[in-house]
């Protein structure tokens, strides 16, 4: 089979740039109290690379076949703030997509299925957990020509991120092709894989790593295939999230017990499945510890120079799950939940958070299919009081800085007039503007109407007012700091 066919990848880039659009977005809507729209990533993946989904060769009866499987329309979704993202519930390219039955896949491809289900570990641990994706193990059968593209693995989060110390991505899944000459006396004993981890102690065979960077690799048959889809970010500190919730998801197969004490600090009994609680808030303290212990601010101050201890302020902005914008005459500051002062509300209360790395390979337990190393870390950013995990940011140490990543910035905005005053408006409410900066001699041009937005409260600034404050000695200043 040769390409080119009817199967790209233009739609994965787009996905990618369309998860740090919407990453921007959602804090930018959770400021504005818009919660119900407020999501994590929908499009996570543990790693990249390896044998993907664009197949083509021909079926069992001579017919050629080019095309992708879309299984990958059962990603899981991104948490929320009030709720866990929906298992294998849609795609951010198609949200109204769907998958095809199995036995449909079989009748268009030299394909047999063993299994498609969940993906356990695969949704992004948090307080509020991200939708689990879908994985699949399958074998080529009936067709000696057939083929699939290939990538190196990246051993990096892809298009991942979570929200106010969410995952960005869980930790299951494998993508692999795997040779297994042994397979068909497997079959006839009545035995076939249907977990991920069968793949991997070698027993079902070893996998394929082709030499070079080919773009497509051919399969032969009776070669295994392990497959596994896009998850959903999680939201909030993960041990926020109840112990017998994370108990029920270890039962009905969601979450390793491994993973739930390793992200959630929640003793399950791998055994008998009983949940531990005096265990668990022992082990939900270690924690704790360990993050307080760990970290290190990168300012090298948990607190900016300066910046008070505590005040009678009124919250002004709640722009995070655990932070808050607070102040009076004197300053704004953003303040933890718990008390504790970061910072003036203009820094990058990153700066002053503990900085803690964690390594990819500690937190999953196994390398990349290829034995390579992960490429990534995550970047985690703790409470250096209350030991609450505000964030973490997925950083490639050979290409990135420490500098941390500014999460929420006061930038200026645009409104655009010939929208009308009802957009405008809706607009402003959304971005939570308070203050808009225009000329009379402009409205009155424009022909434009403000009331609607004076009425909801925002406050309008003339430049014809502004100008005449200006002082010759301003005027001066300013021309000698421009030289």
């Amino acid at each position: 089979c040769r390409f080119p066919s009817a199967g790209g990848c233009a739609t994965q880039v787009g996905g990618t740039l369309g998860c740090a659009m919407t990453e921007c977005i959602a804090t930018m809507l959770y400021a504005a109290g818009r919660l119900d729209d407020v999501n994590a990533s929908w499009y996570s993946l543990w790693y990249g690379g390896g044998p993907s989904t664009f197949y083509g060769g021909r079926r069992r009866d001579g017919i050629r076949v080019p095309q992708g499987i879309y299984d990958s329309h059962g990603s899981g979704l991104g948490a929320t703030p009030t709720r866990d993202g929906v298992n294998t519930g849609g795609h951010m390219n198609i949200p109204g997509g769907g998958i095809v039955d199995m036995e449909k896949v079989e009748m268009a491809y030299p394909l047999l299925y063993f299994t498609r289900n969940h993906c356990r570990d695969s949704g992004g641990f948090g307080k509020y957990q991200g939708g689990a994706g879908s994985y699949r193990i399958f074998m080529i059968y009936g067709s000696e020509d057939f083929s699939t593209d290939y990538n190196p693995y990246s051993g990096i989060p892809e298009s991942a991120f979570g929200l106010f110390g969410g995952y960005p991505v869980g930790t299951g899944g494998l993508r692999a092709m795997l040779d297994s000459p042994q397979l068909r006396g497997q079959l006839r004993a009545g035995s076939y894989p249907t977990q991920v981890e069968e793949l991997l102690g070698g027993e079902w065979g070893r996998v394929v790593i082709p030499e070079g960077s080919p773009d497509r690799i051919d399969i032969p048959e009776y070669s295994l295939m392990a497959d596994y889809i896009t998850a959903g970010g999680g939201y909030g500190d993960p041990l926020e999230r109840p112990a017998e919730k994370v108990a029920l998801d270890v039962s009905i197969g969601l979450l390793s017990a491994q993973m739930a004490e390793k992200a959630y600090g929640v003793i399950v009994d791998r055994r008998t499945g009983g949940l531990d609680l005096k265990a668990t808030e022992q082990r939900r303290q270690a924690i704790r510890a360990e993050r307080l212990k760990e970290g290190k601010p990168y300012s090298g101050s948990t607190s900016a120079a300066g910046v008070p201890r505590s005040g009678n302020w009124r919250r002004i902005l709640k722009h995070h799950e655990y932070l808050e914008v607070v102040g009076d005459s004197k300053g704004k500051y953003v303040r933890c939940r718990c008390g504790h002062v970061l910072c003036r509300a203009e820094e990058n209360y990153k700066l002053y958070a503990l900085q803690r790395k964690r390594d990819l390979l500690e937190l999953s337990g196994r390398p990349l299919p290829s034995g390579e190393p992960y490429s990534a870390v995550y970047q985690e950013y703790i409470c250096p009081s209350c030991a609450t995990r505000l964030q973490v940011d997925v950083r490639v140490p050979s290409i990135d800085k420490d500098e941390p990543l500014w999460d929420l910035k006061r930038v200026p905005g645009i409104l655009n007039f010939s929208t009308g005053p009802v957009t405008m408006l809706a607009c402003s409410q959304l971005a939570g503007f308070r203050q808009i900066i225009t000329s009379r001699q402009f409205l009155e041009r424009g022909q434009l109407d403000i009331a609607p937005l004076v009425a909801a409260g925002i406050e309008f600034l003339y430049l014809e007012d502004l100008r005449a404050a200006v002082t010759p000695g301003a005027k001066l200043g300013a021309w000698l700091a421009a030289r």
